[in-house]
């Protein structure tokens, strides 16, 4: 095990923290950054539910329509805004907010990174994450995703620290608590994680019941710590699923099960008859686009249905989701691959190619010579990530929230609707297991040459 970590801030982390800082007021001055709101959900939800704190709007005008935690994250810095306050003051103090946590995040990245392998490892991680800083980009955004990115950092810190003590006995470990409620955050910040606990539950039972090696000490105190965390997520989630579904927006027609039959019916067109148009889904940018078209004359024609009492929304949709996945089973693979290869590709789409500027660069060239550049980095670290867990293969359980998460919004995703964004929660594992593997292959080669000089020396 590393050793443990210095407890007071040295001049790397003041460098982590500047350039944190650099890249939030780059990103504001050449206008590059993910809808202020994002959705605007979170963000009129939240200004209720502070009204109704402050005693402005009844308590009965609180409502929830996606996950809650992002709207509980939002409401602390909004306390802080006069009631009837411009959006745009919202959007500062929130953009403030995220600002602080991501810098908490990438210090803790660090020594996540240190715990694992090393300190090289943790500050390689942290400075490939600042040169393609995507959560910073979507750090200047009131939306889910930020704070879903600060609970998997911290679930790993968690899990690091309680690794760092041999998996030591669960409900007595700080590490394993933390790692605990930052996965029934991650949840209730995306609910599409809600497989993460799912998986790791059948893992550790198929380990334990087919197994055919003693397991040390250790991997037994690792796989009962993992599963009482599984089951834990999953009961509380259900008791706090069950209070929040009374805050769903039903005179909109907007309550959970609605809102994932419209994302999977809009995932079904999602690179359909054309594979390889990657354009932001939104009618300004796929209207002319053969899927978007198909997609909305599917949907108006469902929404017809529904209106003339055909039957519920629900079961509309239901049922046209399994019709279709059994009519056009190749289109609905071929499209599960393009979605999981578009999760992990950075498309920038809030500035078009022509007026893409960035610095001394503008225009489409410079526009597809970033993208191919950002990109080229990003998919070798991946690689890395891939390679690190081949390495590991035989303690997948063990290492799990490297990695369940990740492939859990993989499955989820590529079965209904993918948007980059949605990849964001496993960013920072990906990052870190691809600069563990890294730092492994150089120090191995270093070695291995080192080995091959000493003879000459004699």
């Amino acid at each position: 095990m590393a050793g443990r970590p210095p407890r007071r801030i040295d001049r790397f982390d003041w460098l982590i923290i500047a350039v944190c800082i650099l890249i939030y007021v780059a990103l504001i001055m050449v206008s590059m950054s993910a809808k202020p709101f994002g959705d605007k959900d979170f963000h009129f939800e939240t200004k209720i539910i502070t009204d109704v704190v402050k005693g402005i709007e009844p308590g009965s005008s609180i409502y929830i329509n996606k996950a809650p935690f992002p709207d509980i994250f939002y409401s602390i810095p909004y306390m802080l805004v006069p009631a009837k306050s411009a959006d745009g003051i919202y959007w500062i103090i929130g953009t403030v907010w995220n600002g602080l946590w991501m810098i908490f995040s990438m210090l803790a990245v660090r020594r996540i990174g240190r715990k694992l392998h090393s300190d090289r490892a943790g500050l390689l991680a942290v400075g490939l994450m600042l040169v393609l800083p995507l959560h910073i980009y979507y750090g200047l955004s009131i939306a889910a995703e930020p704070p879903a990115f600060y609970a998997s950092v911290f679930m790993l810190l968690g899990w690091a620290n309680w690794r760092a003590r041999d998996f030591a006995t669960p409900l007595k470990d700080k590490g394993w608590w933390l790692m605990t409620i930052c996965l029934l955050i991650l949840i209730f910040s995306r609910p599409n994680a809600i497989l993460v606990p799912m998986v790791l539950l059948a893992a550790c039972a198929a380990n334990r019941l087919f197994s055919r090696h003693t397991a040390s000490l250790s991997n037994k105190l690792s796989l009962r710590g993992n599963a009482i965390a599984a089951v834990s997520v999953l009961i509380v989630g259900f008791f706090l699923l069950e209070l929040v579904k009374p805050l769903n927006d039903a005179s909109k027609g907007r309550v959970q099960m609605n809102q994932l039959m419209y994302v999977a019916h809009q995932g079904r067109f999602q690179f359909r008859q054309d594979p390889l148009d990657w354009r932001n889904s939104e009618k300004e940018n796929r209207g002319d686009g053969r899927d978007w078209q198909a997609w909305d004359s599917s949907k108006n024609a469902l929404n017809r249905r529904v209106k003339a009492g055909e039957a519920s929304y629900i079961e509309l949709y239901k049922n046209w989701l399994i019709q279709d996945a059994l009519s056009h089973p190749v289109w609905y693979l071929r499209s599960a691959v393009m979605k999981t290869l578009f999760g992990h590709v950075l498309v920038i789409n809030s500035k078009k190619p022509g007026q893409f500027q960035l610095g001394p660069l503008k225009g489409k060239t410079a526009y597809y010579l970033f993208h191919f550049a950002v990109n080229l980095l990003g998919l070798a670290v991946l690689f890395f990530a891939m390679c690190f867990l081949h390495t590991r293969r035989k303690q997948l359980i063990a290492i799990w929230p490297l990695w369940m998460p990740w492939v859990a919004l993989i499955i989820f995703h590529a079965a209904t609707y993918m948007e980059p964004r949605y990849m964001f929660p496993a960013r920072a594992a990906i990052f870190l297991m691809g600069a563990v593997f890294f730092v492994e292959y150089i120090g191995q080669r270093t070695t291995a040459r080192r080995q091959q000089l000493k003879p000459a020396n004699h």
